[in-house]
């Protein structure tokens, strides 16, 4: 089971039919070492339940297992000895669907029983979202901005990376691109603004 508080950009919830990836490793093992359950996709349905692509069951007696779970789906998973996840983020973020596909998100839960009814899922964002108001000036509205529709393109935004299970950390960032488009423009009360999902590094402006 998951839980509904902060998930994806989208209304701050999954949506039916959005699929995960999940890691299983008992307690004492490691994700780089041998995996209990082996990047199986989840989807997301109604009463915010995950339904696995096939049925796994616990191992016998008393072993306890550890769960990561990550969106979105990637068939490729983590390569054997490694706990390495590639990332990457939509360039053009200026439509829903590339920019859900862009929300990295993360959950975890440690020492899970054949005892435990239920596991729950707490997914955590793992990358920066950046949003850009324009306040309009005093000769100005914000629906002649709309009507204006100003193009805004960032730059320099990282679109890979690779993401460590295990520690959180991420490393290896490439893909630097030359624009980013963000997604259109909306008005919200006297502002206008756009907004996308980016890799975060301490250059970043």
């Amino acid at each position: 089971k998951m839980e509904k508080a902060s998930t994806k950009v989208t209304n701050t919830a999954f949506e039916k039919g959005d699929r995960m990836g999940l890691f299983a490793t008992t307690s004492s093992g490691s994700i780089k070492g041998k995996r209990y359950i082996d990047n199986l996709a989840l989807e997301y349905t109604e009463g915010s339940t995950l339904v696995p692509k096939k049925t796994v069951f616990y191992p016998e007696g008393d072993v306890s297992l550890d769960f990561i779970s990550y969106h979105p789906y990637q068939t490729e998973g983590v390569a054997a000895g490694t706990p390495v996840l590639p990332v990457s983020v939509q360039i053009d973020q200026s439509n829903e669907k590339n920019r859900a596909q862009s929300d990295f998100l993360v959950a975890k839960a440690q020492g899970i029983t054949s005892k435990t009814k239920s596991v729950t899922l707490e997914f955590q964002h793992k990358l920066s979202k950046l949003a850009i108001s324009l306040t309009p000036d005093a000769s100005n509205s914000a629906n002649d901005l709309l009507k204006a529709n100003p193009r805004i393109i960032a730059t320099g935004l990282k679109t890979s990376a690779d993401y460590n299970l295990e520690d959180g950390t991420f490393s290896n960032l490439t893909g630097t691109t030359r624009h980013h488009s963000l997604r259109r423009m909306e008005r919200q009360r006297q502002q206008t603004y756009r907004q996308g999902i980016h890799h975060h590094t301490p250059n970043d402006k």
